[in-house]
C-alpha cells in the first residue's frame, strides 16, 4: 500500500477458481508500547504514550491522563477540559487536512492515471493553489497544537490534572484572528471536494458497503473528541447500546491474528463495528454549529444514512474539519479562558481506569492498573485500525470480487484496493503498537 501512514501490504487470495475468496491486511512492525511503560511513573507515562504515533500523538496523550485521572478518582478543571478539546480539535483539523490532501487528493482527482501521475508532486505542478490551500488548513490546526503545547508533534500540553499552563491573552487573540481568516478556504476545500465525490459518483457507490455497527464518543446530545460514554449504534442507524467510559475496556475483545502484528477488536468477541468520522456522524443527530450542520445535512441527503461506503468517509472528514474550526472560534471568544487554574495536584496510588478519546480516524481506547507507588504495571490499549480491521478487510474483498477480470490491468486493481484503504487513513504506528 501507498500513501499510508505506516507499512501495510494487501493479500488476496484466489480459490480454485481463481476468484478472490479472502483478503488479509498485513501490518508488520510490532512495537511493543503496552511492555515499554511498565514500571514508569505517572510523570513520565504521557510523554511514553505520545511516542506511540507522530500523527496521533495529541490522542495517545489525552487518553493516558483520562485513564489516570479515572484510575485516580482525578476531576479535571473545566478551564483545562476546554483547553484539551481546543488542542485535539486543532490536532484533527491538521490530521485531516493531511490525510484529504496527500492520501487521498490524488485518488480523486486522477482515479484511472498511471500511480506516475497519480500523487501530490503531480497535483502540485498543476494545480499549485489547491494543495497550497488545503495545506494551510494543516498548518492552521497546527499552530493551534503549538500554541497550546509548545510542539505541533508530541506538544507538552497534556498531562494528568488538566494541562501544563494556562493559555495567555494575547495568544487567545491571536489564534482567533487566524481562525476568522480561514471561512472562505474552508468554503472553497468543501466545495472542490463535493466536486470529487461527485465526479466520481460511481466509485462513491460502489466502494465499500460491507454491513457493520458504528462506535463513537458521546458528548451529551452533539459530539466530541475529549472522552465520555461511547454509543454502539447499529447498521440501520438506529442506538444499539450506550456504555460508560470505564466499561468499555471490558466489551472491546481483542483477538491475534496470524498473518499480522495487528489485533482485531470485536464487540463482545463477535460484533464487527467501525470507528472514525462515519462512525462518529452517524452517532449524531447534529453537530451544534451552523456550516457543520448544513453541510452535514447536505451529506445525509445525497443516500442512504448511515453508510458503510467508504468513499464518504472524505466528505464526513471535511464536516468535521468544518465543525472543529467553528467550536475552535466558539471556545476562543471567552475571555475567560485565558488565565484560569489549569490543574490538580496529582498523588500516586493504586488503581485502575479506562480513558476514551476521539483520535481523527475513531475512537482510541486505554486501560490502565497502577501499582501502589503509582507506577504503571498494565497498560491495554484498542486502536482505531484494530476497531476498523474487519470491516475494512470485508470492503477490500467485496471490491476484490467487483474487479475480477473487470479491469485490464493488475495495478488498475491494485489502485482501486488501495482507494479503499486509504478512505479508512488508516494509522499503522497505532495499530501495531
Amino acid at each position: 500500500m501507498t500513501r499510508v501512514s505506516g507499512d501495510l501490504s494487501v493479500e488476496v487470495v484466489p480459490d480454485e477458481a481463481g476468484q478472490p475468496a479472502e483478503v488479509r491486511l498485513c501490518a508488520s512492525g510490532f512495537r511493543g508500547f503496552e511492555r515499554l511503560v511498565q514500571g514508569t511513573r505517572l510523570d513520565n507515562l504521557v510523554h511514553l504514550a505520545s511516542r506511540t504515533c507522530g500523527l496521533c500523538s495529541v490522542s495517545h496523550q489525552v487518553a493516558a491522563c483520562r485513564a489516570v485521572e479515572n484510575a485516580l478518582g482525578v476531576e479535571v478543571g473545566e478551564a483545562a477540559s476546554r483547553l484539551r478539546e481546543l488542542l485535539m480539535l486543532g490536532h484533527l483539523l491538521s490530521s485531516h487536512a493531511l490525510s484529504l490532501t496527500i492520501q487521498s487528493l490524488p485518488d480523486l482527482l486522477f482515479p484511472k492515471s498511471d500511480v506516475a501521475v497519480r500523487n501530490i508532486l503531480s497535483i502540485y505542478r498543476v494545480e499549485e493553489e489547491i494543495v497550497r490551500k488545503v495545506f494551510s488548513l494543516r498548518f492552521l490546526g497546527g499552530q493551534m497544537v503549538r500554541a497550546l503545547g509548545g510542539n505541533p508533534v508530541h506538544p507538552l500540553a497534556p498531562v494528568p490534572g488538566g494541562v501544563l499552563r494556562p493559555l495567555k491573552e494575547d495568544q487567545r487573540l491571536q489564534l482567533l484572528e487566524a481562525l476568522s481568516r480561514a471561512e472562505p478556504l474552508l468554503e472553497e476545500t468543501s466545495q472542490l471536494l463535493k466536486m470529487l465525490l461527485k465526479r466520481n459518483a460511481e466509485l462513491a457507490r460502489e466502494m465499500g458497503g460491507s454491513e457493520s455497527a458504528f462506535l463513537a464518543v458521546r458528548g451529551g446530545e452533539g459530539w466530541t473528541l475529549t472522552g465520555g460514554a461511547v454509543l454502539l449504534t447499529g447498521a440501520d442507524g438506529n442506538a444499539v447500546e450506550e456504555v460508560k467510559e470505564e466499561e468499555l475496556a471490558q466489551r472491546l475483545e481483542e483477538a491475534p491474528l496470524p498473518h499480522t502484528h495487528l489485533k482485531r477488536a470485536l464487540w463482545d468477541g463477535k460484533l464487527a463495528f467501525r470507528v472514525g468520522p462515519l462512525a462518529r456522524l452517524a452517532a449524531v443527530s447534529s453537530l451544534g454549529t451552523p456550516m457543520a450542520d448544513g453541510e452535514l445535512a447536505e451529506l445525509r441527503g445525497q443516500g442512504e444514512w448511515p453508510t458503510g461506503r467508504i468513499m464518504f468517509a472524505h466528505a464526513a472528514r471535511m464536516v468535521e474539519m468544518i465543525y472543529a474550526w467553528e467550536r475552535m472560534i466558539s471556545l476562543l471568544n471567552d475571555a475567560a479562558l485565558a488565565g484560569e487554574e489549569v490543574r490538580v495536584p496529582v498523588e500516586p496510588a493504586a488503581g485502575s481506569g479506562t480513558g476514551v478519546v476521539e483520535s481523527p480516524e475513531g475512537t482510541l481506547t486505554y486501560y490502565l492498573e497502577l501499582g501502589d507507588d503509582g507506577r504503571v504495571t498494565r497498560l491495554n490499549i484498542v486502536s482505531p485500525l484494530q476497531c476498523n480491521h474487519l470491516p475494512l478487510q470485508e470492503d477490500l474483498l467485496l471490491e476484490a470480487r467487483r474487479l475480477a477480470g473487470a479491469l485490464e490491468t493488475e495495478e488498475q486493481a491494485r489502485n482501486r484496493l488501495e482507494m479503499v484503504v486509504r478512505a479508512y487513513a488508516p494509522c499503522l504506528a497505532c495499530g501495531v503498537h
